[in-house]
């Protein structure tokens, strides 16, 4: 039998039952999975192709919204239930197929890794970096890509770009955070507590704002030009880019990605074509909350378990 320390949040597992699970990615919605079938007694390995267990929930969210000592306490809680976990795993269609094989059922969670990029004049000069890159990077090696006074302009207020801003304010910069979005519908969308609390830190938002044009010296990004009905200038000694993420060109484009959008097919009980490979969170319909992507990953589980059930 397993049984889970006295400090885990976890209840015991059930006894091993024979099955083995392969669950590729550590995100949000492949440790729910992971968490909820060894629950019930099958034996989970979890892949993760970095070397960062807990996926964007580990690396791409700063301290203050979400503190690394509770992802590593419920990493913890994982590994006392017996959950094997193999970092820098490298995936490739065959290998896939070829766990598929291997296990009783697999378990794709692997998100979404591609930043969009803004296709304007002046898109690649120095000093314009994607958000989760900026993110990741802060997160992992501590090094602050920003320094201090430096002028900050942040292209989009969603959850990232919220959480970039405060995270470079934080760094010593003047940040000013513009959207395309009208301050409601900005809002809306995230919460106005996030905005209250990054205005209080400092960070100046500019709402109904499109960016067009960058322009520096030498290669090196200084203003962003953007328009309003009448054009204006911002000066910028960095430019970061929160317009969003998309599919990576990993891969894993076939059998079960679909061609034009670059998500994985699934149906409604999140089984892909191959029978026994089930996918759920953001690399099955796009970029959305952590929140959602964990609803999405008991979902899968519970699928999961009825089609071992039932192949039984």
């Amino acid at each position: 039998e397993r049984y889970v320390g006295d400090n885990s949040s976890y209840p015991k597992a059930q006894k091993l039952n024979g099955k083995k699970a392969a669950i590729i990615g550590s995100g949000p919605s492949g440790l729910t999975t992971a968490a909820y079938l060894a629950l019930q007694g099958i034996n989970v390995t979890v892949f993760e192709g970095t070397h960062a267990l807990g996926g964007v929930i580990k690396y791409g969210v700063p301290e203050f919204r979400l503190p690394k000592e509770v992802v590593s306490q419920d990493l913890t809680g994982l590994h006392e239930l017996g959950i094997d976990f193999e970092p820098n795993a490298k995936l490739s269609d065959e290998s896939i197929e070829k766990i598929a094989k291997e296990f009783d059922v697999v378990f794709m969670g692997t998100g979404v890794g591609a930043a969009r990029e803004l296709t304007i004049k002046g898109s690649k000069l120095k000093g314009i970096i994607p958000a989760m890159k900026f993110l990741v990077n802060l997160n992992q090696s501590g090094v602050p890509m920003i320094t201090q006074g430096e002028k900050v302009v942040v292209v989009g207020a969603g959850y990232v770009g919220i959480d970039t801003a405060r995270s470079a304010v934080r760094l010593g910069g003047d940040v000013t955070c513009i959207t395309v979005a009208k301050r409601e519908d900005a809002i809306k969308a995230v919460s106005e507590k996030d905005y209250i609390d990054a205005e209080e830190e400092g960070v100046k938002f500019m709402f109904e704002l499109t960016v067009n044009e960058f322009s520096g010296d030498e290669e090196k990004v200084t203003k962003v030009h953007y328009k309003n009905g009448e054009e204006g200038i911002l000066e910028a000694n960095k430019v970061i880019v929160a317009i969003g993420q998309m599919h990576d060109e990993d891969g894993l484009k076939q059998p079960l990605r679909d061609e034009d959008n670059g998500c994985v097919k699934v149906n409604d009980a999140h089984q892909t074509k191959i029978e026994n490979i089930f996918a759920a969170g953001d690399c099955v319909h796009g970029p959305k909350t952590v929140i959602e992507a964990i609803d999405q990953g008991r979902g899968a589980a519970e699928a999961i378990l009825d089609y071992l059930k039932n192949k039984k």
